[in-house]
């Protein structure tokens, strides 16, 4: 920018030194008119000389004829007396129509009005010159001024310099005068223009937010930006001529002195610094210094800009701080941690991953994850990750450098740059063998746990089973013959104190069979074994339809019943009589739906009714209060005979209890095989 302003000036000087020969011409112009007025003065004077005096007229006429500046003369009383070629050309007005005419007439193709111009000032007729110009200068014998002419150029207007002066014979009266004319249009919108940038260049200089000053050759400053005083705590006049060394502590005047070699041969130049304010404070700063040099190739200055990095080196800090706390994460990661290049070729890991590989850091650093992977889904992960993509993997792993076999869990993601360039990646590694190890131990302890369940559940309901056979046969049996004596024996007996005794009788041992019966069928209902589980389904419907008709049951019953264990089929009908019973004691449900269903081979049971609802995972917690009778013993039914049992449930919502089985294996319940594979759950929705 400062070069820019520079060579504007340069151009002013050359416009300067353009003008001056043209000056000098009219300066020997104004001696020819000066002696031709002389030679006017001797007219009466004899035929030779009267000769003499119109071939000098003559040779001077031609002269101003083609002087290449427009020029005219007036003689003492103001007439025109020549007007030549170039003013014919800037004016449009031929000399034959202006020779002769005074009055002013000549200043209308100007100003397209008669009016005292530079001429009539030359003749000492009109003593306000500085009236009518923007630009006078005097000297005894010239005067010169410029103008801007409104009918010119087609009444566009332009802007005129002239110059005049009084033309005297050798007594030194004044006998006329002379006056040439130049457009400077061009020349003034150049001035102009050069005003403008000259402008911008100061306004955007003191308003950019670097620092910037002007140096002498000697190294003193000879300008300095508003944004340089403050940076530096300076008023401006306090800068101006200070050298720049008084910025500079001794060992950075080191670093100065060297930058100031390279500007002696020509040479740009950028470097980092401390330069010292005012109030001793350092400023870190970058300077950039570009030499001036004239025409001879003599170094006249240097122009330089300074920069603030204050923040930049703020930031550094913190970057540096931040980088270690973060080589402190990534080297004591208890996960294994590996970067890579947008190549695939690793340029860092951890001790963890080293650890986790079996391998040494000298066999990973270098490697090439796309080339070198024997696994293909790893390679697959980390050719996403380098096109800018996340990706995983787990599974086993064998080093490509070699090592022991692990299971490990690796997580790929991209490192990307600001216009979204992939830099790379990093893949964070977990050996999860032990997991993986400590997963298949409990799956086994969860399978045999699922046996041991349904063994106890087979055992107990076998020993249920006997024990409702023995009570049948020891109990049941007697009873149910007592009580078809006893009606005998009251349909003979006639006499009323007898009979009164043998209802008595016959009531309570009726009672204590029925007691025995509600026993067998808890223990084991003959109903199941004799017509199945269907049946006994649809019994227990029944009846509660019987003991509360204003509830609606609706009950769906399609799966393949010889598809269903002996003990599975004990199990379901637990959990649904243990259900309808909650339903009628505890709900207060208008609706209930019962669904025995087989889909895919899943076995499906559930009880939906349309009660008051209630907080699932607080009714099954241990320790409350308000669990439902039988809740507890349905889920513990389901999960000992290999199931799941789930309750969606809430304040004033349907209640839905819900059990699954898987059907493959259901078939060997009864002997040493696991019913099935569901997850064990907490019985929350």
């Amino acid at each position: 920018m400062f070069v820019l302003a520079y060579d504007f000036a340069a151009e002013t000087r050359m416009m300067n030194r353009q003008r001056k020969p043209k000056d000098r011409l009219l300066q020997e112009i104004l001696h020819l008119c000066e002696q031709l007025a002389e030679l006017r003065a001797r007219e009466l004077a004899s035929h030779p000389s009267r000769d003499i005096f119109f071939a000098d007229q003559q040779r001077c006429m031609d002269v101003i004829e083609f002087l290449p500046d427009a020029t005219f003369i007036v003689d003492g009383n103001g007439k025109v007396i020549a007007w030549n070629r170039a003013m014919e050309e800037l004016t449009g007005v031929s000399k034959k129509d202006v020779l002769g005419k005074g009055k002013f007439e000549y200043s209308i193709p100007f100003y397209g009005k008669a009016r005292p111009i530079l001429i009539d000032y030359a003749l000492a007729k009109e003593p306000g010159v500085d009236h009518y110009y923007d630009f006078v200068q005097k000297d005894a014998n010239t005067i010169m001024a410029e103008v801007f002419a409104p009918r010119m150029r087609g009444g566009r207007g332009a802007y005129l310099w002239g110059k005049a002066s009084p033309l005297r014979d050798r007594e030194g009266r004044i006998v006329g005068a002379i006056e040439s004319i130049r457009d400077i249009t061009e020349w003034k919108q150049a001035e102009e223009s050069l005003k403008k940038n000259e402008e911008q260049f100061r306004t955007l200089v003191e308003t950019m937010n670097e620092g910037l000053s002007v140096q002498d050759e000697h190294g003193n400053i000879v300008y300095a930006n508003d944004k340089l005083c403050e940076m530096m705590g300076y008023q401006r006049e306090e800068v101006i001529g200070l050298p720049e060394t008084t910025f500079f502590d001794e060992e950075n005047r080191v670093i100065l002195a060297k930058h100031r070699e390279k500007r002696l041969q020509n040479l740009k130049s950028s470097y980092e610094i401390e330069l010292l304010r005012r109030d001793g404070t350092r400023l870190p700063a970058i300077i950039s210094g570009t030499p001036i040099f004239d025409a001879r190739g003599s170094l006249r200055g240097t122009i330089a800009t300074v920069t603030d990095i204050t923040l930049q080196k703020r930031v550094e800090s913190e970057l540096r701080e931040s980088e270690g706390k973060y080589r402190a994460i990534f080297e004591n990661s208890p996960l294994g941690i590996l970067h890579f290049d947008c190549h695939g070729i690793v340029t860092d890991c951890n001790a963890k991953l080293l650890e986790i590989l079996g391998s040494e850091k000298t066999r990973v650093l270098g490697l090439n994850l796309l080339t070198s992977l024997r696994d293909k889904k790893m390679k697959t992960a980390v050719s996403a990750c380098v096109r800018g993509k996340t990706a995983s993997y787990e599974g086993s792993y064998l080093p490509v450098e070699g090592g022991r076999i692990s299971y490990i869990k690796a997580e790929y993601g991209p490192i990307v740059s600001k216009d979204g360039e992939v830099l790379g990646g990093i893949a964070v590694l977990e050996d999860i063998t032990q997991r993986k190890e400590t997963l298949e131990a409990l799956r086994l302890s969860e399978q045999r746990w699922t046996l041991l369940s349904s063994q106890l559940l087979a055992t107990q309901e076998q020993e249920r089973k006997e024990l409702a056979r023995s009570l049948q046969e020891a109990v049941g049996g007697p009873l149910e013959k007592a009580v078809s004596g006893l009606e005998e024996l009251l349909a003979r007996e006639k006499n009323a104190g007898k009979r009164k005794l043998l209802e008595e009788t016959h009531l309570a041992v009726r009672g204590a069979f029925g007691g025995v019966n509600a026993v067998i069928e808890d223990l084991r209902p003959p109903l199941l074994d004799e017509q199945g589980l269907l049946a006994a389904v649809q019994r227990l419907c029944d009846q509660v339809r019987e003991k509360r008709p204003s509830i609606l049951v609706e009950a769906r019953m399609d799966p393949r019943e010889p598809n269903i264990p002996a003990l599975l089929k004990i199990v379901i009908y637990r959990v649904l009589r243990e259900a309808l019973s909650d339903v009628l004691d505890l709900s207060k449900a208008q609706r209930v739906r019962v669904a025995v269903q087989e889909a895919d081979s899943i076995l499906k049971v559930t009880v939906r009714d349309d009660g008051l609802g209630f907080d699932p995972k607080e009714v099954l917690r241990k320790e409350s209060g308000k669990r439902p009778p039988g809740l507890r013993k349905m889920k513990d039914w389901v999960e000992l005979s290999g199931g799941s049992f789930t309750i969606e449930s809430g304040p004033d919502r349907d209640t839905e209890i819900c059990a699954r089985w898987l059907l493959p294996g259901l078939s060997d319940l009864a002997g040493t095989h696991p019913v099935s594979s569901f997850p064990r759950t907490n019985g929350a929705p």
